[in-house]
């Protein structure tokens, strides 16, 4: 379980040195697609660890340049919680503890936790939302929303 901001913090600069190296000789494109399967696992991993996985009616969004899978290394790491009804303290409490750690990695994070009926209505009036949204992608899902 990674719970710790220093472990994260190698982790990523491990992960950032490698790409930085092969840049030298690999595809750019390969290389964005890269950074968006390891933020994908990464994320999927602490999903599990702070204990969000068990919980049928909140998923987990990419959305962005991270939900097309194109993330440059300065990008913001942009993820929306979609959530069935208005959470519960204790979920909302994992979810802080969870985007702390994020944050104290020195990630540039972007989070938005809704509810279906909320993406909706900010989605009509915001079109930059709306279009956020369309072109996000599910990367944690069970059996979401019945």
């Amino acid at each position: 379980m990674m719970k710790n901001s220093n472990e994260l913090k190698t982790l990523l600069s491990a992960f950032t040195e490698q790409q930085r190296q092969a840049f030298q000789s690999e595809n750019v494109l390969s290389l964005l697609a890269q950074r968006s399967q390891f933020y994908d696992q990464l994320l999927q991993a602490l999903w599990q660890d702070f204990g969000l996985a068990q919980y049928e009616h909140i998923t987990l969004l990419a959305v962005g340049g991270y939900g097309r899978e194109e993330m440059f290394p300065l990008s913001d790491l942009d993820i929306l919680v979609l959530t069935e009804k208005p959470l519960e303290e204790a979920i909302q409490q994992r979810l802080n503890e969870l985007f702390a750690l994020l944050w104290d990695s020195k990630l540039q994070l972007g989070t938005s936790v809704r509810t279906l009926e909320e993406c909706i209505q900010i989605g009509k009036a915001e079109i930059s939302v709306a279009t956020n949204m369309l072109e996000g992608r599910f990367f944690w899902v069970i059996n979401r929303f019945g």
